[in-house]
């Protein structure tokens, strides 16, 4: 695609979109979890484009029916003009060579800092090279600690897009994430919260029973302290 021998080339068509339904084109998964630096890809479209269309979606966990809560790292679209999602999903606009064009091949590079979780974009709609970068873009989700997932979908049922190839690159001495650190992490910080909260209850706990050694209720003679006791007790 398209017709045209000059421009032909192989590609993966996707069409006949749905509005809000992402991640319902091609995907792949990562293991371990990938920290690319480069991401480059070839696409062209058609159509009015009113939804989304020619999304390319990197992901740290599996997309399971809501996607804010993949922990997105990157997310490209097309809806007047070239996309990306940002901070809480702002979408920030990153081409700045022209207009797309229908049938027209498109290539973008996204470079990705892992240290500061930033994304540069760069497109090139003529064919003529990359324009220079407008502005960086931080990841949608700043928690995103490497990609496990890569989602490709159109949500425009009046739109067609067209993906020619894919270039995903890491670093050779670029280390992949460590899922078992995090896992650890996210164990000791539940671990922390929960005697933090113990910590608190026995605060309360000490100071019911130093009110209760001073003063016996009326009902039965006991102190807050013995009362605490008896309802504990198990027989």
């Amino acid at each position: 695609y398209p017709a045209n021998p000059k421009d032909k080339k192989q590609c993966v068509q996707l069409v006949g979109g749905a509005a809000n339904s992402p991640c319902t084109g091609i995907w792949t998964s990562f293991s371990p979890l990938a920290r690319p630096t480069e991401v480059e890809f070839e696409f062209t479209m058609n159509g009015k484009v009113d939804l989304p269309n020619a999304c390319v979606v990197f992901t740290q966990t599996e997309f399971l029916g809501a996607l804010p809560d993949c922990k997105i790292g990157v997310q490209f679209s097309v809806r007047g003009g070239m996309q990306l999602s940002g901070g809480g999903g702002n979408l920030i606009r990153i081409s700045n060579d022209g207009k797309i064009q229908n049938d027209k091949w498109n290539k973008v590079l996204l470079k990705i800092d892992w240290k500061e979780k930033l994304v540069v974009g760069q497109v090139d709609t003529k064919g003529k090279g990359y324009a220079p970068a407008i502005q960086t873009v931080p990841f949608r989700d700043s928690t995103c600690e490497g990609f496990g997932f890569l989602y490709i979908y159109n949500t425009d049922m009046h739109g067609t897009c067209w993906f020619h190839s894919l270039r995903v690159k890491q670093e050779r001495d670029a280390e992949f994430a460590d899922t078992d650190a995090l896992d650890a992490r996210a164990f000791l910080a539940k671990r922390l919260q929960q005697r933090q909260y113990q910590k608190a209850v026995d605060a309360d706990m000490a100071v019911g029973m130093k009110m209760g050694a001073i003063k016996s209720t009326a009902q039965h003679g006991m102190n807050l302290a013995e009362e605490q006791r008896a309802n504990n007790y198990v027989k």
